[in-house]
This record gives C-alpha cells, structure tokens and sequence, in this order.
C-alpha cells in the first residue's frame, strides 16, 4: 500500500483555498463575524462525548473519473484517542488509532502498523483526525480556522497553514448540526482537486464500547 492512500485512509478520510476570504464557502453560508459564542458551546458540548457510534457513508470524488466511489461502515470514537473505522462495503477494510498506533487491515487480511509518533506527518494527521472527532481543532494551531453558517448547520472550515498538511489539504471542512453542535459531515480537499465527503449518521452518544475495538496488536 502506497504511504499516500495509508495517509488518505487516516484522514478518512479525508476535507478554496483561502479561508479568511469573506466569501461564504457554499452556496446558501454567510460568514459568521463574531464565533467565540458559538465556538464555546460547540466545545462544550463536544467534551461531553466520551464515547460515539455512527454508520460512515464516505463518497471519494475524483477529477479522473465521472463516478464517485463509495463505501460504508462503522466509526467509533472513545476517549481519549481511540477510533476504529470499520469499512464494510463494498470492500472490508479495517484501520485502528490507539495514541499514536495505527493499524489497519486490508481486504485480504493483511495487516499494516504504523507509529504516528515516529513519522511527523503521521502524526499531524493522527492529531488532526482525532482534534475533528473530539471537537479540539479550534485550539489546533496547524490551521487557520473561519466559520459559517446557514438554516441547519455551522461549518467550520479549516486550511492548513504549515507544510506537511498543506502538501495534501487544502481545507478541512467540519459540518455541524445547530441543534445539537454534533458533527453532520467532513470534506476533505485535496490539493489536485479530488475531494472526500464523510457522513454520519444513526450516531450513539456516550455508549459502553468495548476495549477490544480499538485494540491495535
């Protein structure tokens, strides 16, 4: 497996260029000019979560083909810093986050590990990935960070400010539900233009997981 598609999977992943333009980033947002409100409650309610379950739709969109591809499964988050994504369709595909161990397993069993701590981009994404579940990216200084909003959602919209990120994204934008502060969407920008779009959705909030979910041997 290509370091590029590991680093792709980790940022599930996985999320214009100019955040600070006060151009809303879609169609029907405005910019939201003063956010520190609405970034406190989203934190707030964001630390509330020790555990969370949601079926995953993720739908890779790529300049080259008129398609997207999609797949689906299961995501688990517990804290602190565990996640299991758990692909199901149309290939089975398996990655765990412990810390900073990653593993990940392919369609035919075989079985990939990875020490985030040892590699600094590994580890900017593994922080990332888990700074967006949790609802910590505000305090990430790896991005600049405008925020929108419209009817339904806020969307956090982040663009990455040091090398390394800025080498493969160039946003990361966060979709959040007014409602309750949780997380609707990601969508992932690349730099050439592909993108990812991953949702959530029939999300469990603070349910029992067991530990062998996210175990990484």
């Amino acid at each position: 497996m290509k370091i590029f598609d590991i680093i792709l999977q980790i940022w599930i992943l996985i999320f214009l260029n100019n955040i600070c333009s006060a151009q809303a980033p879609l169609k029907g947002y405005e910019m939201v000019l003063e956010s520190s409100q609405i970034r406190e409650k989203f934190s707030a309610a964001s630390n509330s979560i020790n555990s969370f379950k949601a079926d995953m739709t993720q739908e890779k969109h790529l300049k080259m083909l008129q398609d997207k591809l999609t797949s689906k499964g299961l995501f688990y988050y517990q804290k602190e810093n565990k996640i299991r994504i758990e692909y199901v369709t149309p290939f089975k595909y398996l990655m765990v986050i412990n810390g900073a161990k990653i593993a990940i397993k392919d369609n035919n069993d075989k079985m990939t590990k990875i020490d985030a701590g040892n590699n600094a981009i590994f580890k900017q994404i593994n922080s990332l990935m888990i700074d967006c579940i949790k609802g910590s990216f505000l305090a990430n200084k790896d991005f600049s960070i405008a925020l929108f909003q419209n009817k339904e959602y806020y969307l956090f919209q982040l663009t990455p400010v040091k090398k390394g990120l800025k080498d493969f994204f160039s946003t990361i934008q966060i979709f959040v539900f007014k409602s309750d502060y949780s997380i609707q969407k990601l969508v992932l920008k690349e730099n050439g233009g592909d993108f990812t779009i991953i949702h959530f959705s029939n999300k469990n909030i603070n349910l029992a997981l067991p530990a062998s979910l996210f175990n990484t041997n």
